[in-house]
C-alpha cells in the first residue's frame, strides 16, 4: 500500500447540491427507486453514436483517448506492482498529475499525487469524498483540470456504482462535495467510467447495465458544451425512460450528426494505433497479473500472430464502419434501394461476426500460449 497524506485544507462550502430523496424506496437488489424518480426530469439530452462489449478485466484498451486528453492505465502497471484488482489511475496530458483509488477490501478512497522532476509527490486524498460514497474507483479528469467524474456505490447511488461529478475549487485547494451525474450515465446496475476526450468531442461511458458476468459495454457519446435535457420535447413518461435508460442508441442519432461523429472516432482510432505502432506501446491482458506493453515480450511464435491479431482488427473497425455507413443508408432509402441493400448489409454482418469470431479465437489462442511459458 502507498504511504496516504491526507489534506489539511477544510473542504469547501457545497455550491451544488443534489436534493436529498425525503425517504429510500428500494427493490429486492438495493435500488433507490426515489433518487431516480428524482433524476428522471433532468435526463440529459445526448447522442450516443456506438457501443461494443468488452471483458471488464481489459476495458481501458477499448478507449482511444487522445493523448492531450491525458491517458487511463492500470494500477499495476503505473505503480509496478502485481495486484490482483482492476483500480485504474489517470495520468493528465502533461503527465504530472496522477489520479487513483487506493484501500482495501473495506474501504477505497480517491487521491492525487504531483510529479516533481523524476519523482511523485506523497499521495493526497480528496476529502470531500467521504464516507459517504462507498468503495470510489476508475477516477477521470477532463482536460480543465477541474472536473473530476468517479464512481461508487452508497446511498447517493441509484444502485451498484454510479457516476459522481465534482470540481476543483482552487481558492480553497479543495474539491467540493460530488453530486451525482444523473441519467442516462447512471442507472440501476454497475456504471464504472466516465472519461471525456475535450479535443475530439467524444466521451466514453462503462457500464454493465443488461451484459453477463465479467462483461461491460462501452457506449461512445458527443459531450454538450452545457448539459441539455428534454424539457422542451415533450416526451411522455415511456418516451423519457427509454432515453434515461438508453435502450435504443439509434433513437438518439436525430440530436446531433452521428457520421461526423464516428469519423472523428475512426480518425482517433486510427492515430491512436499508428501512435502505438511507432512506439511499439501495446496493451495486451494476459491474465489477472499481467499485461504486456512490448511485441518484444511475446514469445517468438506468437509475435507473428499479434501482428496477424492488430492487422485483424484494424479490419474488422474499418468494415463495422462501412457496415453502419451502409445502415444509416438503408433508413433514409426508398423501397427499391432498401432491397437492394438489404442483402448487402446481412452479407456484411455475417462476414464482420466471423472477423470477431476469429479474432477472440486467435486473442485466446495467443493468451494461452503466453500462459504456459
Amino acid at each position: 500500500m502507498l504511504a496516504i497524506l491526507t489534506v489539511n485544507a477544510q473542504p469547501a462550502k457545497r455550491v451544488v447540491k443534489a436534493k436529498a430523496a425525503t425517504s429510500i424506496t428500494s427493490d429486492k437488489k438495493g435500488i433507490n427507486l426515489d433518487l431516480m424518480k428524482q433524476l428522471m426530469p433532468a435526463t440529459a439530452k445526448i447522442m450516443f453514436i456506438d457501443s461494443t462489449v468488452v471483458s471488464k478485466n481489459d476495458f481501458l484498451s477499448h478507449i482511444p483517448l487522445n493523448k492531450e486528453s491525458g491517458r487511463l492505465e492500470y494500477s499495476n502497471k503505473f505503480f509496478d506492482k502485481k495486484t490482483s484488482n482492476n483500480n485504474t489511475v489517470y495520468i493528465n496530458g502533461f503527465g504530472n498529475r496522477a489520479i487513483f483509488a487506493d484501500g482495501d477490501s473495506a474501504q477505497t478512497g480517491i487521491y492525487t499525487a504531483d510529479k516533481l522532476g523524476d519523482k511523485w509527490t506523497t499521495p493526497t486524498s480528496i476529502n470531500s469524498i467521504d464516507k459517504n460514497y462507498e468503495m470510489p474507483l476508475y477516477p477521470f479528469l477532463q482536460s480543465d483540470g477541474v472536473t473530476l467524474f468517479f464512481a461508487a456505490k452508497g446511498k447517493n447511488s441509484i444502485g451498484g456504482y454510479d457516476i459522481f461529478m465534482t470540481r476543483y475549487n482552487s481558492d480553497k485547494n479543495s474539491f467540493f462535495p460530488p453530486e451525482n451525474y444523473g441519467l442516462p450515465f447512471n442507472s440501476t446496475a454497475n456504471d464504472y467510467l466516465l472519461a471525456i476526450d475535450d479535443f475530439d468531442q467524444l466521451g466514453w461511458l462503462v457500464t454493465d447495465r443488461n451484459q453477463p458476468e465479467g462483461k461491460v459495454c462501452i457506449y461512445t457519446f458527443v459531450p454538450t458544451k452545457e448539459r441539455l435535457n428534454f424539457t422542451s420535447d415533450n416526451l411522455n413518461e415511456k418516451q423519457l425512460n427509454r432515453m434515461a435508460t438508453i435502450h435504443s442508441i439509434s433513437e438518439t442519432w436525430k440530436f446531433g450528426d452521428r457520421n461526423v461523429a464516428l469519423a472523428r472516432q475512426k480518425a482517433m482510432i486510427n492515430r491512436n494505433n499508428a501512435a502505438a505502432k511507432n512506439n511499439g506501446d501495446i496493451n495486451f491482458v494476459i491474465n489477472d497479473n499481467t499485461t504486456y506493453h512490448s511485441i518484444s515480450e511475446f514469445s517468438t511464435s506468437n509475435r507473428q500472430k499479434y501482428s496477424k491479431l492488430i492487422q485483424m482488427i484494424s479490419e474488422q473497425e474499418q468494415d463495422a464502419h462501412q457496415l453502419d455507413l451502409m445502415r444509416d443508408k438503408y433508413a433514409i432509402s426508398n423501397a427499391n434501394a432498401k432491397k437492394s441493400l438489404y442483402d448487402k448489409i446481412i452479407k456484411a454482418e455475417k462476414s464482420n461476426e466471423q472477423l470477431c469470431d476469429e479474432i477472440s479465437k486467435l486473442e485466446k489462442e495467443i493468451r494461452n500460449n503466453e500462459n504456459i511459458k
